[in-house]
């Protein structure tokens, strides 16, 4: 599994930690929308890290990089999820816009929501 380079900040994982629990109290109190927002890939090449072979065997997995499939989701506690894909990088702007559309939504889809929405 790959994993960042180096070891966080003590003093920095604590600060954040109490930051997110506040938001957590937050929508708890129903005053906020939480949504947690990550960026990831898929595509036709294979990676694979490691694989079993005999000594002095070769194994090969035969890939062809074609296309890519690039998505920005968000999804709650309560799952509701939403997401973009596309075959473009994915750009500030583009997350902005989605972000932007999703802000209109979100009233008509939660109509209970609470009066901000917030996305880590």
């Amino acid at each position: 599994r790959k994993r960042p380079r180096g070891v966080p900040s003590p003093q920095l994982y604590e600060y954040k930690f109490e930051k997110l629990q506040e938001l957590e109290q937050q929508k708890s109190e129903g005053r906020i929308s939480l949504y947690y927002a990550d960026e990831s890939h898929v595509c036709t090449e294979g990676y694979v890290p490691y694989g079993w072979q005999l000594p002095g065997e070769e194994v090969c997995i035969p890939s062809q990089r074609t296309a890519r499939l690039n998505i920005f989701g968000m999804i709650d506690r309560q799952n509701h999820y939403e997401d973009f894909t596309t075959t473009e990088s994915i750009t500030a702007d583009k997350v902005l816009s989605f972000l932007d559309a999703f802000s209109f939504r979100v009233s008509s889809l939660f109509p209970t929501a609470a009066n901000a929405l917030l996305v880590v």
